[in-house]
């Protein structure tokens, strides 16, 4: 019987942290919507505005597509181990079977051995 023992500091995280780009992205936004505001108020130029507010836009669909591209990995990663967690437990319970097994049939052995020295007590002390 094969054991396979899988230690999860071996199958590390495929990304890293993505917080970082995530609160660039709301910063941005935030910076783009307080822009639309300031200018729905009056305060400043259209087309200064609408610069600034390119500006602050400009890069986020390349973010948005690292963080589409790290959420897959970590999809594929988890997959991954919830596979492993599966095949893990079905191993746990054949084991837990085998064990099982192995008891009733020590126990049998035991009765063997009691009984042939029973036996063996007949023979030697009539």
């Amino acid at each position: 019987m094969n054991i396979t023992i899988i230690k999860i500091d071996s199958m590390p995280a495929p990304v890293k942290h993505t917080c970082p780009n995530i609160d660039k992205l709301i910063k941005g936004i935030n910076q783009a919507l307080k822009l639309c505001r300031d200018g729905e108020s009056g305060y400043g130029e259209p087309k200064d505005i609408f610069s600034e507010i390119h500006d602050e836009l400009w890069g986020m669909d390349d973010v948005l597509e690292e963080l589409r591209q790290s959420n897959s990995s970590l999809r594929e990663w988890g997959e991954k181990l919830e596979n492993e967690n599966k095949n893990m437990e079905q191993e746990v319970g054949n084991l837990f079977d085998t064990c099982e097994l192995q008891k009733e049939e020590i126990t049998d052995l035991k009765q063997t051995i009691k009984d042939l020295e029973d036996d063996l007590n007949n023979v030697l002390l009539p």
